[in-house]
């Protein structure tokens, strides 16, 4: 089972792919674009349930991306976090007001970032992997084991 789909759209390739490997590390299923193309065809592929974008990302800034997931009724009522060079009081002024969009300035700190995502989202638990060897029986339903000695 896979946890709660999270796209991270920024145009620092790098950084969007350190915060993926720590969302799946937590139990999310995260994938990252660097464009705001790429963004649209990992939004066809599937509904995210929150969207970390940039608030420059090449190819469709703040305003623009905003108004485009607002006219969509697939992504309308998708989460957003934004990320800015700019002030988040000043984004703020740029995108209408919404109670499911926030924003942060860079550089964003990862321990806020997992704040909102929690607030957003609901808190996460890392998913439990499970011994290889215990010691007792399993009691799985996969089926008898069969061994065969010849």
């Amino acid at each position: 089972m896979t946890g709660p789909r999270i796209v991270v759209a920024c145009s620092d390739a790098d950084w969007a792919e350190a915060v993926c490997r720590h969302l799946r590390n937590g139990g999310f299923d995260a994938a990252a674009a660097e464009d705001a193309f790429t963004l649209a065809q990992k939004l066809q592929a599937a509904k995210p349930d929150l969207l970390i974008v940039d608030f420059a990302l090449p190819g469709g800034d703040g305003p623009t991306l905003y108004e485009r997931l607002q006219g969509n009724t697939r992504t309308m009522d998708v989460p957003i976090i934004f990320i800015s060079d700019i002030s988040p009081e000043e984004a703020r002024r740029k995108v209408p007001a919404s109670a499911k969009v926030a924003f942060l300035g860079k550089p964003v700190s990862v321990s806020l970032l997992e704040g909102i995502i929690g607030r957003i989202l609901g808190p996460r638990k890392p998913p439990q992997s499970r011994p290889l060897f215990t010691g007792e029986a399993d009691d799985s339903d996969e089926g008898p084991t069969v061994v065969d000695l010849d």
